[in-house]
């Protein structure tokens, strides 16, 4: 079938043998691996059969983290970890997408169903205001448990409940303002003065790009660049800023720095 005439999201799978390190280490060594060239999925449903060992489920999911999904189970909008317990399979995987792309999915994992069942929470929410932000909409609402604002992803309701309660938007409360200092959409916490160091051979791009409204550049005489701003976004910072890793470093605040080495050091040990 040629892919502009597919309806289907995925067209075939295959495994990049030139990636693999050795068809003798786990998980390379299942006959799922050594076996496979190219596999067609059909445009209705695929089924998986064989033997107990051969490695079915362990292609599945790794399927599933090549297209997006948390390696434990549930939609896209799912990004916990309880245990590292997947394989690195979806590192070698090749897969051929359709023209079509998918609005939604889920992942469904038998084995960790139970922690997906309890990532999904309850809030009662006071909604402050609706911001779009890269084709989104978020919901900026006083979180009432911890009387704290923040920023809540529509896609991830999944249910609604009006309460009847009434309440009354604090007058000082400024959604240009929350925007301007969150980094991304997330924002709410304590303001923060940010200082970053990054490698030379990152400097032009990072400079090119407007990454917060506050942002200053200060170039160094060694060809780095130092970027200073002011966010209350901590959560969306940490992960952007482990994106950059190792060719940047974090100059302050120290509580900043500290947060961004425990993350590294616990993608360590989910590697062991």
């Amino acid at each position: 079938m040629r892919t502009m005439d597919a309806k289907h999201y995925l067209l075939r799978i295959g495994i990049d043998r030139a990636k693999v390190p050795s068809f003798s280490d786990y998980p390379y060594c299942l006959p799922v691996c050594r076996n496979m060239g190219e596999m067609e999925l059909h445009p209705g449903i695929t089924f998986l059969v064989g033997e107990n060992g051969a490695g079915k489920s362990t292609l599945l999911e790794a399927i599933a983290i090549a297209s997006g999904f948390n390696a434990e189970g549930g939609s896209r909008n799912f990004g916990f970890s309880t245990r590292a317990s997947h394989s690195c399979l979806h590192e070698v995987l090749t897969i051929r997408r359709g023209l079509v792309r998918p609005q939604d999915g889920f992942f469904l994992r038998a084995e960790s169903f139970y922690n997906v069942a309890t990532e999904i929470s309850e809030y009662e929410l006071n909604p402050y205001h609706l911001l779009a932000y890269h084709g989104n909409w978020y919901a900026l609402a006083l979180n009432t448990a911890k009387s704290r604002i923040e920023t809540f992803a529509l896609s991830r309701f999944r249910r609604i409940e009006v309460t009847g309660q009434c309440f009354t938007r604090p007058a000082e409360f400024n959604p240009e303002r929350y925007a301007r200092q969150a980094f991304g959409i997330v924002g709410g916490e304590e303001l923060i003065k940010v200082r970053l160091l990054f490698e030379p051979k990152l400097a032009v791009y990072i400079t090119e790009r407007q990454w917060h409204p506050s942002q200053e550049f200060r170039m160094r005489p060694d060809g780095r660049v130092e970027l200073r701003l002011e966010t209350t976004g901590r959560k969306e910072l940490v992960r952007w800023i482990l994106s950059w890793m190792p060719d940047v470093k974090v100059l302050a605040p120290r509580s900043l720095r500290d947060r961004v080495a425990e993350k590294l050091r616990d993608g360590l040990r989910a590697q062991e």
